[in-house]
């Protein structure tokens, strides 16, 4: 599954160059998707170098997704007028939290920390497309391109339903057997509350046809306007969403406008990632190895620092004017522009630098950053599944240590739970799902 996951072995390999060498290419495509097809069914390990920056920032992205969750329901309580007494799905009274959202540097900080969550999952789409799209691109044009990529799609998209099969049959034993798991077995256990597994193997299977245009219409300038006009037209509405119309968000259901907008925002971040890597990578080839804009870390390095600093002056602004309601805005589900370009910004910086791919015998550090961050689909659904153990838990332990009065030590105490949450789920993940799915050829 790592492979599908989109792994990030090695930089972006280069593309189809010039007209006239695409026979041959054609050619080594068919090799390669030959190669790929076998690679699918058997559970071979590979021995390619992986970019161990691209493996950081997947590992990352688990962190993150996992701290937001954790403070969700306090940053939703600190930046909304609460009413006397139990502060709503907390155990805590409502004063603590007045408390907590009058200390500037406490609601700068969550605010902060409320923009992991779409980060994260902007970084997993993205990452996903990223050696995925111009793989299949390469091979556009080769006989029986589209009977290949969507067998290799359903594989993907099988091995994916594998893994969430699993875990939910998991879970279920555990809630007839061992403890109440809420939500067990429910229709939206099993679909909306896992809306970015379901996302996922969409995409996998829209990767194809992307692909297909990226060769088809990709180098002209229309296509690329439009495109970019798609961007622009999906974040006016974010905007529109986040500031203007957000709904009763509880009350959402798979056919509310705002829930497929969602969905067309990272829709939005996988194809952009993929037609970034690919439009890189030909560039790599057609330029003879000359560097473009696009392909400069310097570039990426540069606007991900600006794009931090500027996150921090803004949140820092609507936390010390005590603008609560702004705050929550700016960071809300998966409107959040700040989020989208850090993510992009973040991914291609750590893609293009090939100083940092690994070898063939990489040390230990580097081995234990690919192996948790490989688990990162298991994170995904067991933090959804097991949602109504976890986080009544987390909430109490964090009540107990907001009552002693450290706000430092809530939030520390908060970002710990997270990360100590995600690493287990990780190596579990790693150990028993990933195996299982290699003993039946649905993973490498």
């Amino acid at each position: 599954m790592n492979q599908q996951l989109g792994s990030a072995r090695g930089s972006a390999a280069p593309a189809v160059s010039e007209q006239g060498a695409q026979d041959t290419q054609a050619e080594s495509a068919e090799l390669t998707a030959s190669a790929e097809s076998n690679a699918l069914s058997k559970p071979a390990r590979s021995a390619k170098p992986r970019n161990i920056r691209v493996e950081a920032l997947r590992l990352v992205a688990i962190l993150g997704i996992s701290v937001f969750h954790v403070f969700t329901p306090w940053f939703f309580g600190i930046t909304h007028p609460l009413p006397a007494g139990l502060a709503p799905g907390l155990p805590v009274d409502s004063s603590a939290l007045t408390a907590l959202a009058n200390t500037p540097w406490a609601l700068w900080l969550l605010s902060f920390l409320a923009l992991l969550g779409a980060l994260g999952n902007h970084v997993f789409y993205m990452i996903s497309a990223l050696y995925l799209v111009p793989s299949i691109a390469r091979q556009v044009g080769t006989q029986g391109y589209w009977r290949r990529q969507f067998r290799a799609a359903a594989r993907r998209c099988l091995a994916v339903f594998a893994a969430l099969a699993l875990y939910a049959l998991i879970f279920m034993a555990i809630n007839h057997f061992v403890v109440e798991v809420p939500g067990a077995g429910s229709l939206w256990w099993l679909s909306s509350n896992l809306e970015f597994i379901w996302l996922y193997a969409l995409f996998m299977l829209l990767a194809p046809i992307w692909a297909w245009l990226l060769r088809s219409v990709g180098g002209k300038t229309w296509a690329r306007a439009a495109f970019c006009l798609i961007v622009i037209a999906v974040y006016t509405l974010n905007f529109y969403i986040a500031f203007v119309a957000q709904g009763d968000a509880s009350q959402r259901g798979l056919l509310d406008w705002r829930k497929q907008m969602s969905a067309l925002t990272y829709l939005v971040s996988f194809a952009l990632a993929g037609a970034l890597s690919w439009r890189i990578a030909q560039h790599q080839v057609l330029a003879a190895g000359k560097s473009s804009a696009l392909s400069s870390s310097r570039l990426w390095g540069w606007a991900l620092v600006l794009l931090l600093l500027a996150t921090l002056a803004i949140t820092g602004m609507l936390a010390m004017s005590g603008n609560r309601a702004g705050l929550y805005n700016l960071s809300f589900k998966s409107t959040s522009l700040l989020s989208f370009l850090l993510a992009l910004s973040a991914t291609f910086w750590c893609s293009i630098r090939p100083q940092f791919l690994q070898t063939a015998s990489p040390g230990f550090t580097s081995r234990a950053v690919q192996a948790l961050a490989s688990g990162i689909l298991g994170f995904y659904i067991v933090q959804a599944l097991a949602y109504g153990l976890w986080d009544p838990f987390c909430a109490r332990l964090l009540a107990q240590v907001l009552a002693s009065g450290s706000l430092l030590a809530f939030i520390a105490a908060g970002v710990a739970f997270a990360c100590s949450f995600a690493l287990i789920v990780a190596v579990i993940d790693r150990w028993f799902r990933q195996p299982l799915l290699r003993l039946v050829g649905l993973s490498k």
